[in-house]
């Protein structure tokens, strides 16, 4: 969880979207954290990763992250 963290860190002043899109889904996902998961699914839709969006909206609709 903390080297996904710190990939998000790292990327966040990245211009490289669909990296900090995956990586902040994968954090979401590791930390069963809700905002994060809805973030990296709103940087997945603003850069077209319909993947990362479908895999975002999957976790969401599992109910296990934690706001």
């Amino acid at each position: 969880v903390r080297l996904a963290g710190q990939a998000v860190t790292y990327l966040e002043s990245s211009p490289c979207q669909y990296e900090h899109a995956a990586a902040r889904t994968e954090y979401g996902v590791l930390a069963r954290s809700v905002p994060d998961l809805e973030r990296g699914e709103a940087l997945a839709r603003s850069c077209g990763a319909d993947g990362l969006v479908e895999r975002a909206r999957a976790e969401l609709a599992t109910g296990v992250g934690r706001r």
